[in-house]
């Protein structure tokens, strides 16, 4: 933010749709005004992420929802940064003003169609569980349902004064380990 000479409470900022939202507490600079007649989507029930699987944010686009900066996590599976209202409704991460956010969640899909694909996720879930029962702090608990692990972030809390992005290392770059190219 320094780098672009912008307050946190910078009015500029106020009413742009964002270009991008990463982990962490770094933001991308907003691309787009938000027109003043747009209204906020509705979002999406739990049964909705869940059912659609990783065909869900294409579901969502087709429902007319935005979803830009949802897909922004890295990995071999299909996994969509999600923002949870108070309602319990999902939307886009970024989409949804960060006065109704409630929770901010990673969901993680298969990345195949094989049992086994199925069974990383059951078992990523049960080791978190493992981790929490013999002491180690592992964040929140998860949700799993057959085809998605819900996962709570750790890089964003939702407050009633906003929402608090955390920054993040990864182990790479505090061990000063190159990059690949």
């Amino acid at each position: 933010m320094a780098t672009f000479q912008l307050k946190d409470t910078d009015e500029r900022r106020k009413g742009y749709r964002g270009g991008g939202n990463p982990p962490g507490n770094i933001r991308v600079a907003q691309a787009a005004p938000v027109p003043a007649h747009e209204k906020i989507h509705e979002g999406f029930d739990f049964e909705d992420v869940v059912s659609k699987a990783e065909y869900f944010i294409e579901y969502a686009k087709q429902n007319n929802a935005p979803v830009a900066g949802s897909s922004g996590a890295q990995g071999d599976a299909p996994k969509f940064l999600l923002t949870q209202d108070k309602y319990g409704k999902f939307h886009a991460d970024g989409a949804l003003p960060d006065h109704l956010a409630h929770k901010h969640w990673l969901v993680k899909f298969p990345r195949g169609k094989n049992q086994s694909d199925r069974d990383i996720l059951r078992n990523e879930n049960a080791y978190y569980k493992i981790a929490r029962a013999v002491g180690l702090h592992v964040g929140q608990k998860m949700k799993f349902e057959p085809n998605a692990l819900f996962m709570p972030r750790f890089d964003r809390k939702a407050t009633r004064r906003g929402v608090v992005r955390y920054g993040l290392e990864s182990l790479s770059s505090l061990a000063a380990y190159p990059t690949l190219a």
